[in-house]
């Protein structure tokens, strides 16, 4: 799971560095910005582009599937996970996530020349309302909803990245008495007194 949250990590980095450019590049012509189509097409190639890089650097296995999709492949224990990459919503009245189905390719089949059982998971990104990268988490997949309008029923969710989940950096004593400074013995610089 380590190297999944590293993916993640490298993910927002690259938004963070190079995810202006979709508004630069939907500025260009008022049609672009029409619907949230042009945007939501170029968030998903600079999303797919940082993963594959991530997977490179991170020695993770990834492949490309039919219609320009992408899977995260990682072996834990001795089953292969296969996490396709999707966008996600989150909605608020039910407080969970949704992912829709458009077709019968909304997952990747687990390779059957495999001796190892294989599960089908997504890695999943939300899109905040300024149209960049908000939330980015994975899941296993449970099932598929009946219906005009399919989505993958989703199992437990694991919000990824440690934006939020570092300790502090810096220096921490156990206890300040550890650092000779006293309260009372301050001279007028602030600085504890010497013996």
């Amino acid at each position: 799971m380590e190297q999944l949250h590293q993916l993640a990590d490298d993910l927002r980095e690259t938004f963070d560095e190079r995810g202006y450019r979709i508004g630069v590049a939907t500025g260009q012509d008022p049609s672009f910005r029409n619907s949230r189509r042009s945007q939501a097409s170029l968030t998903r190639d600079l999303a797919l582009d940082a993963i594959r890089e991530g997977c490179g650097r991170l020695g993770l296995h990834c492949r490309s599937g039919s219609g320009g999709s992408l899977e995260v492949v990682t072996l834990v224990g001795d089953t292969y996970r296969h996490h396709r990459v999707l966008k996600a919503t989150f909605d608020k009245a039910s407080e969970a996530y949704v992912i829709v189905c458009r077709g019968d390719n909304a997952l990747l089949a687990a390779d059957d020349a495999s001796v190892y059982p294989a599960e089908s998971w997504v890695f999943a990104y939300t899109i905040g309302d300024d149209g960049m990268l908000d939330e980015i988490f994975v899941a296993k997949v449970q099932g598929v909803t009946d219906g005009a309008m399919r989505q993958l029923i989703l199992g437990p969710v694991t919000l990824l990245g440690s934006a939020g989940t570092m300790p502090p950096s810096g220096f921490r004593p156990a206890d300040e008495a550890d650092l000779g400074l006293d309260d009372d013995e301050e001279n007028e610089g602030g600085v504890g007194g010497a013996v």
